[in-house]
C-alpha cells in the first residue's frame, strides 16, 4: 500500500473517459481507491512496452540530444541523473496486459534515456 501519493485530479478524469469509451465501466472512486491500494514496483519490459500513451517509446538509452532543451525537463533530468528523490510515475492495469499512464511520462522518458528501471505505483482495476 503506498501512502502520500499526489497527481492531478483532471487526468484521473481523463483516464475514467478514456476506459469508458472503450466500454470500461470505471468510476473515478474506483481509480482513486487502485491507487491508493496499488505497489510500487519496478517498471518491466513487459509492462513498458504494452503501456498506452506514453512517449518514453520513441527514445533509447544515451539519446540525450532527443530531450527537450527546456529547463523544466533539464531541472528534472539532473534531478534524476543524481538519484535525488522524485514522485513515482503511476500506472493503471485495466485489463489483461493493458496499462494506461496516469502521471509520469517525463520520469519514464528521463529513466529511458539514462538508462534506468523506474519505480512506479502499479494500480489494478
Amino acid at each position: 500500500m503506498v501512502s502520500q501519493i499526489t497527481y492531478n485530479t483532471d487526468r484521473l478524469q481523463n483516464v475514467c473517459d478514456y476506459l469508458n469509451k472503450w466500454g470500461h465501466e470505471i468510476k473515478r472512486t474506483q481509480i482513486h481507491n487502485s491507487i491508493l491500494t496499488g505497489k510500487v514496483i519496478t517498471l518491466n519490459d513487459h509492462i513498458w512496452q504494452r503501456l498506452e500513451n506514453t512517449d518514453s517509446k520513441g527514445f533509447k538509452k544515451g539519446e540525450y540530444n532527443k530531450l527537450p532543451k527546456t529547463l523544466k525537463w533539464r531541472r528534472l533530468f539532473m534531478r534524476m541523473l543524481f538519484g535525488k528523490a522524485q514522485k513515482k510515475p503511476i500506472i493503471i492495469s485495466y485489463d489483461v496486459n493493458k496499462y494506461y499512464l496516469l502521471e509520469g511520462d517525463k520520469k519514464l522518458v528521463i529513466s529511458k534515456i539514462l538508462g534506468k528501471r523506474p519505480k512506479v505505483i502499479f494500480a489494478t482495476l
